[in-house]
């Protein structure tokens, strides 16, 4: 009964985590993995850590964001939006934002897909240098171990939030270049 209980409190944990993510300290991410070490053998433990930073990586991926007050969505198949223009990778002739007419469309689409690619770059960077943090996992005993882990996902937090960063500066250069 007791483990049964155990369980369902560290799955419970997992979902309610896995929502505040970017919120997460190391300290957070210890004690989560702490818990999870409770009932879990180290290989677990590893692939648990593994595919939390692949789910982090995922969820950066394919969120939303917003340059200067406009929700704009960076997925591959959902269309860019400012001021109710539909910007889309695929769209082809006239483009106005704020009543200027923007001929050349593929300009556009290029230096988008230019914010995109490296936005992608930033979160694949971000992520080899957490699997580095934690590439000694087999060699280092329980509590270093923990450690390390959760100090991969503290970096790999602070790799998003900082790509993140970069990526809407990048989209506020390019609609203030095509613009102004």
């Amino acid at each position: 009964m007791k483990r049964r209980a155990l369980v369902f409190v560290c799955a419970l944990i997992v979902v309610l985590v896995s929502q505040s993510t970017y919120a997460q300290t190391g300290d957070e991410f210890l004690a989560e993995l702490q818990l999870y070490a409770a009932t879990h053998a180290r290989q677990e433990i590893a692939e648990y850590t593994r595919s939390r930073i692949a789910l982090m990586s995922s969820d950066a991926r394919t969120g939303v964001f917003t340059v200067s007050g406009v929700l704009l969505s960076d997925g591959i198949t959902t269309p860019l939006t400012i001021n109710g223009v539909l910007l889309s990778d695929n769209f082809v002739g006239p483009l106005t934002i704020n009543g200027v007419l923007l001929s050349d469309s593929s300009t556009l689409r290029e230096l988008c897909n230019s914010c995109r690619t490296a936005y992608n770059e930033d979160l694949v960077h971000s992520e080899e240098l957490a699997l580095q943090i934690f590439s000694d996992w087999d060699t280092n005993s329980i509590p270093e171990f923990l450690s390390d882990a959760a100090a991969a996902l503290e970096a790999h937090v602070a790799g998003i939030v900082s790509a993140q960063e970069d990526r809407v500066a990048c989209y506020e250069s390019v609609f203030a270049t095509l613009v102004g």
